[in-house]
């Protein structure tokens, strides 16, 4: 929780909540902290106890202070997006297909994999599969006008492996593929687009490269 929420302080009553929710809040704080102690000590086990700064108290809450965000993979991923953001202001196309293909690479797996997820931890979880879904259809729409048609085909991919369902990526996959000189890898997209809407009870016209 506080390295998700990196560089925000979590309330005391949010933690004790979510950690131990049939304790007594007296049970419940008392609990919270111990484990502050002792993940003080994991965090900064050579830094004596009255120096250590990574993880303060701030408030009625606690936060994980994180020197450099590049050791943060959440972080780099929204500062990267953010970057993609301003260069699309500026009418920088390069520049904002090269910071998007920059968070999509930093973006390596799922949240927090291990163990039985939180309800707080799915939706996280399901924030991101979202925010990545569209970082990858817009580095292949930019691919795609900049004529990096392989490029573009497999960022479209990268992102259908997050989210099938997003009709944008099957649209520039096939227009990519197509582009590209690859028109059985785009029919053969096109028909697996259209399985999908089936499964749905969708039904589509014959082509989804057009943008249909």
């Amino acid at each position: 929780m506080l390295a998700v929420h990196s560089d925000h302080a979590v309330p005391r009553d949010r933690l004790t909540e979510l950690i131990w929710p049939d304790a007594s809040p007296s049970r419940a704080n008392h609990s919270l902290q111990v484990a502050i102690s002792a993940l003080r000590g994991l965090l900064e086990p050579e830094v004596p106890r009255e120096q250590r700064r990574l993880l303060r108290r701030t408030g009625q809450g606690y936060l994980l202070v994180v020197a450099d965000r590049a050791d943060h993979d959440l972080l780099r991923f929204g500062q990267l997006l953010s970057a993609a953001d301003g260069a699309r202001g500026r009418g920088d196309r390069d520049a904002e297909a090269d910071h998007l293909m920059a968070a999509i690479e930093r973006h390596s797996g799922e949240l927090l994999p291990a163990g039985r997820p939180a309800d707080w931890l799915l939706t996280e979880r399901e924030r991101l599969r979202v925010v990545l879904a569209t970082a990858c259809e817009r580095v292949s729409r930019l691919l795609t006008e900049a004529g990096r048609h392989a490029e573009a085909a497999r960022h479209a991919e990268r992102g259908l492996d997050v989210d099938r369902y997003r009709d944008g990526l099957w649209q520039v996959l096939a227009l990519a593929l197509r582009a590209g000189g690859q028109p059985a890898a785009a029919a053969l997209a096109e028909a697996r687009y259209r399985s999908m809407l089936a499964e749905l009870g969708v039904s589509v016209g014959p082509g989804v490269g057009d943008g249909r």
